[in-house]
């Protein structure tokens, strides 16, 4: 009986902790939702795609006006030849109640030319090189973080063709292991910037994509510092710098939180769209969960019980049906009336 109360239990933890990742899949799926239909064919209009991206990331605000910009169009590129635009942005996050200033990397209007013709929705992956190793990837602190952007792809969630970092410990910052002793933090600046292409074509050994291509000699797309670039590219800048007094906008602030004031002095959107239009695809998946969950509960629970008695109750009827009434002769019955010759 103990056993059997214990696997209940088992069970109702197991309901609960899986109603919470069914819970977070609804949330991705409303969120892609409304990547695809709000913000996903917008990519060429920065300030919309900006929104969508403050939106599900859930910014407290980007700066409108970028810290740095890079038109290839400005800088030797031509019409009808490979092109892209590059904006960074001041941006600001609110995570466990404390505030973070970072900055956001985001390139678009791409068009990238082999041969002369126009590669198709060509795999973009943004590297940042940064001064001092502060990224934490698998435990290990690194100075060299990238995203990956597939414009085909409707899942919004590890495909963006933005690359953010913000003040943080294992972004930004490395804090040497003491959370509590900001003394000997370091914090890391923006040292190179490389943008690799990829034309769709895959190692089929490997299953990835192959980012820049033979016919471009295998040059990135653009690489960026502030200095001597050595890197060969189709675009090379060497007047990207982004300071800390550039992004960390909350120096600025009027008092202690971002203000009305502070929006409307720093030119900053903290404008967002509204997801809510697309939380039928939570309820969805949580009725399916539902669903799933009683006739799990049934069949493991209820099944045997219900089974049980209804053979039960199909057995009584049949054995009811086969019982024949006996005829039982009554123990008093009236003696026949007797005949009389003068039929009185």
């Amino acid at each position: 009986m103990i056993l059997k109360w214990v696997g209940r239990f088992v069970y109702i933890i197991l309901v609960m902790f899986s109603a919470l990742y069914i819970i977070q899949i609804g949330y991705i799926s409303r969120n892609n939702a409304y990547y695809v239909n709000e913000v996903m064919d917008h990519w060429n209009e920065r300030d919309t795609y900006l929104n969508g991206i403050s939106t599900l990331q859930y910014l407290d605000y980007y700066q409108e006006d970028p810290i740095y910009t890079y038109s290839t169009r400005d800088n030797g590129g031509v019409d009808g030849g490979t092109n892209f635009e590059l904006s960074i942005h001041a941006v600001g996050i609110t995570y466990n109640d404390i505030f973070y200033d970072g900055f956001l990397v985001f390139i678009n209007n791409v068009e990238i030319y082999e041969n002369g013709s126009l590669v198709e929705d060509p795999i973009l992956k943004l590297t940042a090189n940064l001064s001092d190793a502060t990224i934490l990837i698998d435990d290990t602190y690194e100075n060299q973080g990238s995203v990956v952007f597939d414009p085909q792809s409707e899942s919004y969630y590890g495909n963006t063709p933005a690359l953010m970092l913000f003040d943080i410990a294992g972004n930004l910052i490395n804090d040497n292991g003491t959370e509590d002793d900001t003394s000997d933090d370091i914090l890391a600046s923006l040292a190179k910037l490389t943008i690799d292409y990829s034309n769709r074509s895959t190692d089929e050994d490997a299953g990835t994509y192959i980012f820049n291509s033979d016919v471009t000699g295998g040059s990135p797309l653009f690489v960026g510092a502030n200095g001597t670039v050595n890197d060969g590219a189709i675009y090379t800048a060497t007047d990207l710098v982004v300071e800390a007094s550039d992004y960390q906008l909350s120096n600025q602030f009027v008092g202690d939180e971002l203000s009305d004031a502070d929006v409307q002095a720093l030119g900053l959107n903290d404008q967002h769209g509204d997801v809510s239009d697309y939380n039928g695809e939570i309820w969805r998946i949580m009725v399916f969960y539902v669903l799933a969950v009683a006739v799990i509960t049934y069949f493991l629970f209820f099944h045997k019980i219900v089974r049980a008695k209804y053979l039960d109750k199909k057995a009584a009827s049949q054995t009811n049906s086969n019982v024949v009434e006996a005829e039982v002769e009554p123990i008093f019955k009236d003696a026949p009336a007797e005949d009389k010759e003068d039929g009185k």
